[in-house]
Formats: C-alpha cells, structure tokens, sequence
C-alpha cells in the first residue's frame, strides 16, 4: 500500500511542502492584502521587488521583505484563495 492517498491529485494541496513554509517565512493577510493593493495600483512592475516594498511601506504600512514579495509570487494563487476568495 502507498503512502500516498488515491485522491491525493484531485484536489490542489497549497501548503504541504511550501518552500516558504520550509525557510519559515510565515505569510500573514496583513502582508499579501498590502503586497495586492500595489499590485493593484499599478504603481510598479510587481517584479520591481524594491519598488514593491518601498510603496507597500508607504502606502499600507506594512514591511515587506524580498522574501515575502517573492514567496507571493510564486505562491499567488493559493494566498489569493486563503486571503481574498470566502
């Protein structure tokens, strides 16, 4: 018998081996709501990750770091799920 569930692929699993999860950086609602508004603004290229962080400060009030900016990047869909999707 494996380890791995038959249903394992019919749903997508967001968070279980996260590489984020992994380094511990922990994402928080407050950081992906600020790192959205930016995003929204239309203010910067969202890969202008310096630019992202400065603006978000400004604007929200939240620090980001690279590492979160990237860690939202790559992991957008599932944070807009869990953030934004209810």
């Amino acid at each position: 018998m494996s380890i791995i569930s038959r249903n394992v692929f019919s749903k997508p699993i967001y968070f279980i081996f996260n590489l984020a999860n992994i380094l511990g950086i922990i994402m928080t609602k407050e950081k992906f709501l600020a790192y959205e508004q930016v995003r929204r603004s239309g203010y910067t290229n969202m890969f202008d990750v310096d630019k992202v962080i400065k603006f978000s400060k400004k604007r929200c009030s939240t620090k980001l770091t690279e590492e979160d900016c990237l860690d939202i990047m790559r992991n957008y869909a599932s944070y807009k799920e869990q953030f934004l999707v209810k």
